[in-house]
């Protein structure tokens, strides 16, 4: 693994791509000429220090290690965003079919780059924040909700706009026992993680986004899945988030 800023993550891509970098602001935008050719000066000292890039014919040769992760991200087929909303931690994994690149903020503008060469090591990796080890079960029975009333009502827990955000969950008309068990875990998550994946399309038509979310209250665990303009949250068993898991990255990664 490496460690790179978004200047130098930023200006990698430009020179070897083309290719789309997710998660990662243009470090570049809303700078004039000048300021941008300072900051590619020193994004290229900085890679040249690290031994990650050299001088080579006028140009920039880059170490074929870091090559190597580039060309994941160039010839990606799908990307996949695992992230924290309690933690604010969003992940990306490109993933070409053969191998994938786990881009992991470590701190505003610094990247941790990771190739990862099967599933298998994907899974460990991701093992914490898709709760794959933790052992727990769900103990409510399967219900659903209007996604709207459940979107709304975890922004207005998250802002402390407590009363607002029960009264949004009154609406939607859950059984009483469950209402309270799924407010408490709104209220305060022990985690709250979404698994995205968009898949890339030569159509120039907007990719439909595929995955499932993880719930976590200090009784209960949810698998939520998406159907049209509900959702559906399923009480975890034994096996469940890593069968998920397995079918939303399938064929992107073996």
């Amino acid at each position: 693994m490496i460690q790179l800023t978004g200047s130098e993550w930023w200006l990698v891509a430009a020179s070897l791509g083309p290719m789309q970098l997710w998660g990662v602001d243009d470090p570049w935008q809303g700078h004039d000429d000048e300021e941008v050719n300072q900051m590619k000066q020193e994004a290229i000292a900085s890679l040249t220090e690290a031994g990650w890039a050299q001088s080579s014919g006028g140009g920039l040769k880059f170490h074929p290690w870091l090559t190597e992760l580039v060309e994941v991200c160039r010839t990606a087929k799908a990307v996949l965003t695992v992230q924290s909303v309690r933690g604010r931690i969003r992940q990306q994994v490109y993933l070409n079919g053969k191998q994938a690149l786990l881009q992991y903020p470590l701190a505003p503008g610094v990247f941790e780059l990771t190739l990862i060469p099967d599933r298998a090591s994907l899974m460990v990796l991701l093992a914490d924040d898709l709760l794959l080890d933790s052992g727990k079960i769900g103990r409510m029975p399967e219900f659903s909700l209007p996604a709207d009333a459940l979107l709304e009502s975890a922004q207005l827990f998250r802002i402390s706009e407590d009363d607002k955000a029960a009264v949004r969950l009154t609406e939607a008309e859950l059984p009483e026992d469950v209402r309270a068990r799924l407010q408490a875990a709104l209220d305060d998550p022990v985690s709250n993680t979404s698994v995205t994946l968009i898949p890339y399309t030569n159509t120039g038509e907007a990719p439909a986004p595929q995955g499932f979310g993880l719930l976590e209250g200090e009784e209960d665990l949810w698998v939520l899945h998406h159907q049209g303009e509900q959702v559906i949250l399923q009480p975890v068993s034994p096996g469940m988030i890593r069968r998920a898991f397995v079918e939303l990255i399938g064929k992107w990664l073996k």
